[in-house]
């Protein structure tokens, strides 16, 4: 179902300052998220922080799971390999798209895989353990 390979990507977290920096493992068409107008872009800044980010990670286990957006897939037409009106997890590598995500309503358009036709169903917090 994924457009490819893992990528290593950089994830601005958000306890403490909110400055540290981690590495995190994504999929690339998750970059190219777009919820309203703001990108899902990382930041440019290097690590800070060796610790990687994990989307899969338990809620018992201990490290970081990252901020996280919920899309619903289209009801009808949803890409190949995707169920209708299903849920994906995207990881959000910035806060301002997460809290974009958080703003969103039904007429909130959302880009992921090329099509805008997805909407964000919720919003998972960051989790530091």
């Amino acid at each position: 179902m994924s457009a490819g390979a893992f990528v290593k990507s950089r994830y601005v977290a958000d306890y403490g300052a909110g400055t540290a920096v981690h590495p995190i493992r994504v999929q690339p068409e998750t970059i190219d998220l777009v919820v309203a107008t703001q990108d899902n872009d990382p930041t440019a800044d290097a690590i800070t922080n060796p610790i990687s980010a994990v989307v899969s990670r338990g809620s018992r286990a201990r490290g970081l799971r990252p901020r996280m957006i919920a899309l619903r897939t289209p009801s009808t037409s949803p890409p190949a390999g995707y169920l209708p009106g299903g849920i994906i997890i995207v990881p959000a590598l910035n806060k301002a798209i997460y809290a974009a995500a958080e703003a969103a309503d039904s007429e909130t358009e959302v880009t992921y895989l090329g099509l805008s036709t997805f909407k964000v169903a919720y919003v998972i917090r960051e989790e530091a353990r």
